[in-house]
């Protein structure tokens, strides 16, 4: 017998999207969602395997300057790793991977690195890749980068 939105939880009405954290988590932890909430929970479908090429080619593009003010480049990248549209957080690999920027703070650091990390598990889950086969491919395409070559690990 299948469980409707009900059965579930009495507040909700129609389809219900039933999340598990990604990471374990003690106990059978679970979110539930119904179909209208999903969208403003930020829920999506991961990238399709065919986006993948066209997502590595924006790193190969040349980066944007950062704003000389650190305080607002840093908040806009934040807001957009934490939006969790693909599209901005390639943006934000590449535009702080590059070369010349000015030295990062270790919250900056450690920006850049979530960005990455959340790029590489999505490339890697989209294309059914070990995460450090994915992380080759992003490093990859940063040292194609147009306007100058990228050696830097991100």
């Amino acid at each position: 017998m299948k469980a409707t939105a009900q059965d579930i939880h009495p507040d909700i009405d129609g389809r219900v999207f039933i999340l598990k954290p990604f990471k374990p988590s003690p106990g059978d932890f679970k979110i539930l969602l119904s179909a209208n909430e999903v969208k403003k929970a930020g829920v999506r479908y991961p990238v399709d395997k065919k986006e993948v090429s066209s997502i590595l080619k924006v790193l190969e593009n040349s980066p944007k300057e950062l704003m000389d003010n650190s305080e607002k480049a840093y908040s806009i990248a934040r807001e957009k790793i934490r939006s969790g549209d693909i599209h901005k957080i390639v943006e934000v690999v590449r535009d702080m991977a590059k070369e010349d920027n000015l030295t990062f703070t270790q919250e900056e650091n450690k920006l850049a690195e979530t960005a990455c990390a959340r790029l590489t598990e999505e490339i890697a889950f989209s294309v059914k890749i070990p995460k450090n086969e994915a992380r080759s491919l992003v490093e990859g395409s940063l040292k194609k980068q147009k306007g100058g070559s990228n050696g830097k690990k991100k």
